[in-house]
């Protein structure tokens, strides 16, 4: 069950930066699937949540 609480938090995380960016006009990805379980880690490690390309 922890498993599930913390996918759940890590979904509504990425939710809510999402639409944020949606509505800046920022946002680039149009859905939000399960990939994007690892937005609040990123999130919490001060990396653009939704940045695929990485730097060389």
């Amino acid at each position: 069950m922890p498993c599930t609480d913390i996918a759940h938090q890590h979904l509504i995380t990425a939710r809510a930066i999402h639409r944020s960016k949606v509505q800046s006009g920022k946002e680039t990805a149009n859905v939000l699937d399960w990939s994007s379980l690892v937005t609040a880690a990123r999130a919490a490690a001060g990396v653009d949540v939704f940045a695929s390309a990485r730097a060389v």
